[in-house]
């Protein structure tokens, strides 16, 4: 037996809501069909929704239940039947007025009268509750024309370009201690805050609307992003899913004015590199420092503005160092960036930890100036100098660079068996400077003068003697395996002697 489809049945089947959005669709003319097949009561059209064009499909089978499907984001998030559904009923309804059918009081024979109880008057439609639904949605996920939807703008999309706006913000978790936060402001012609950013970002993934304020909603079937900005939204979202699945956000809640608000999400190290590569092609990106905005966010390559200057102080034998721009930074040590002046620099992180310890050093001085005493300072010159170099600019006053002695290091090795022990001295020797390595005791030494050691070429020589396997003492080294001895002599000799100038004497 054949039934017709009637008002009250749609109803049903839709419920009243998505009826009454169907009629409306359905009595401006916005349904047209592109194909039916009478015999077996299918039918196909498109439905006109604003600016959207959605596919609707409707079959119904011999028990008189519809299976449908539309392309709207409600319908593809929901499966509940739409207005876009039921505009394309009301015209099948058209079409078979002429066929004399009696009138089903329920949707279909399938379904009961205590079915009529749903709050909103739709009944739960058969496909959702079998296992012919699945199959259904199977056959559409491999189907020609099935195709994964995107928020990105394609070649040919209808849709209204979004405006995005990141904006990175510092976000204090320590002591001088930062991780970086991103917020968002979209919109079409203005933007908006978004207040939210987790909800905005979990309706990306899904494809669903999202509303910003009462002026404005998202809606994914009428707005799109740029590829530059779906690119960099898609890393956003990767952040949301590992914060979500590790709770991540608890690291970061804070408190009082520190708090996380919802606006912010914070950037995880791990995920910097990803967010970096896309914001390099990204010019919708801003850094706000003090809540002014920054210019397109700028990486600036090229040595830190920093200087450090070594002198003399007046008055005493004392050395200073004038420390100029480090004051102007924001090490952002876990991410390997410096921010200064409104811009980025990367730099390497052990570079940064030190940046950090040294802005911690200054804090205890009111002048940017670290005060070295005069027993210190060849130590600063041989060790800390050439690291200096690497982070800005050194200039050492004239008054210090005429007391700086640079000599070749000369290294002694006396050689002597007592007992069958072999005893081993060693000096180096930096001209008429000698130094015990061991004690660090140094003879004839000037007062006034600086000297510069060769820091790499005696840790290499004082391995090599431990390779050796000679044990320590106080002044000296000794040995007594006679194996150990005789490979001294034949192999490890030639290598010290290969360090630097080396002179072996024997007691």
């Amino acid at each position: 037996m054949s039934y017709y489809l009637s008002e009250r049945m749609i109803k049903q089947l839709c419920g009243k809501p998505a009826f009454d959005h169907g009629f409306q669709l359905y009595t401006k003319g916005f349904t047209s069909l592109l194909g039916q097949d009478i015999d077996n009561r299918t039918y196909e059209a498109e439905v006109q929704d604003e600016k959207l064009q959605l596919h609707v499909l409707v079959h119904i089978d011999d028990n008189g239940d519809a299976r449908t499907t539309c392309t709207c984001s409600n319908y593809q998030a929901t499966h509940k039947r739409c207005g876009h559904i039921a505009a394309l009923l009301l015209k099948i309804q058209e079409l078979e007025s002429f066929a004399a059918a009696p009138e089903l009081e329920y949707p279909s024979l399938l379904h009961s009268p205590a079915g009529k109880n749903l709050a909103t008057g739709q009944l739960t439609p058969r496909s959702l509750t079998e296992e012919s639904f699945l199959g259904d949605q199977l056959l559409g996920l491999f189907a020609g024309s099935y195709k994964r939807k995107s928020v990105a703008a394609t070649r040919f999309d209808q849709r209204e370009p979004m405006d995005v706006q990141f904006i990175f913000k510092l976000y204090p978790y320590d002591y001088e201690r930062y991780m970086l936060g991103v917020e968002l402001r979209v919109g079409l012609k203005r933007l908006y805050i978004v207040h939210r950013i987790r909800e905005l970002l979990a309706s990306l993934r899904k494809f669903t609307s999202c509303s910003f304020t009462k002026h404005f909603t998202y809606n994914p079937e009428l707005h799109s992003f740029s590829q530059a900005d779906h690119d960099l939204l898609q890393e956003l979202m990767a952040i949301d899913e590992h914060e979500r699945t590790f709770n991540h956000s608890r690291m970061y809640a804070g408190t009082g004015k520190n708090a996380v608000s919802d606006r912010m999400l914070i950037i995880p190290p791990a995920f910097w590199p990803r967010i970096r590569a896309q914001l390099a092609v990204n010019e919708h990106a801003h850094l706000s420092i003090d809540g002014i905005l920054t210019e397109p966010l700028r990486f600036v390559d090229g040595p830190l503005p920093l200087e450090f200057e070594f002198d003399a102080s007046a008055g005493d034998h004392h050395y200073v160092m004038h420390i100029q721009g480090l004051n102007r930074m924001t090490v952002l040590d876990e991410y390997g960036l410096v921010m200064v002046d409104g811009a980025l620099m990367n730099v390497e992180p052990n570079e940064c930890a030190r940046l950090t310890e040294m802005k911690q050093l200054l804090e205890q001085s009111p002048h940017d100036v670290i005060h070295i005493q005069p027993e210190v300072i060849e130590s600063i010159m041989e060790k800390v100098v050439p690291g200096l170099m690497k982070l800005g600019q050194v200039q050492v006053s004239q008054s210090i660079s005429d007391r700086i002695v640079q000599t070749p290091l000369k290294a002694k090795l006396y050689l002597d068996r007592i007992r069958g022990r072999l005893l081993a001295g060693l000096d180096f020797q930096y001209g008429n400077i000698t130094i015990n390595p061991l004690d660090d005791h140094r003879d004839r030494r000037s007062g006034e003068s600086i000297l510069v050691r060769k820091g790499e070429e005696e840790r290499r020589i004082l391995e090599l003697m431990e390779q050796a396997s000679f044990a320590r003492t106080e002044g000296g080294f000794f040995m007594t395996n006679e194996m150990m001895s005789l490979i001294f002599y034949t192999i490890r000799f030639r290598s010290l002697r290969s360090c630097s100038r080396f002179m072996q004497q024997q007691r």
